[in-house]
């Protein structure tokens, strides 16, 4: 009986770990990010020179980064949700979103490159 109390409360506490790194990615970076506001996290601005950098059209890197943050957001929100009601819709939700965010990221930082090389074949 003890046990299974100390163990749903770590579950609780873990949900709610989850839950409060959701708002955290949520409030901050998203909202920064879908605000054009600050640095844009994402690897064509952070590998580019600073004469780049001032050149480049910023606006896909908001987006792409607002997005990221915002998938990784439900994710964790999923994840903790999921934790606390063992609802299977929640668990296929988060594994679903597991896939999708990373495919997104990578697929949404090469597309770019892939249309220049194609503007430049052309």
């Amino acid at each position: 009986m003890i046990l299974l109390f100390f163990r749903r409360n770590y579950c609780i506490m873990g949900s709610l770990f989850f839950l409060f790194i959701s708002v955290t990615y949520v409030l901050s970076h998203y909202t920064l990010q879908f605000m054009e506001k600050g640095v844009p996290l994402n690897n064509r601005y952070l590998y580019a020179t600073p004469s780049e950098r001032q050149r480049m059209d910023k606006k896909p890197c908001y987006r792409q980064s607002a997005i990221v943050f915002l998938l990784l957001g439900i994710l964790f929100a999923t994840l903790g949700l999921q934790s606390i009601f063992r609802h299977r819709i929640l668990f296929i939700l988060y594994w679903t979103l597991l896939f999708v965010t990373p495919a997104y990221a990578v697929a949404s930082a090469i597309w770019p490159v892939m249309r220049k090389l194609k503007d430049n074949v052309s």
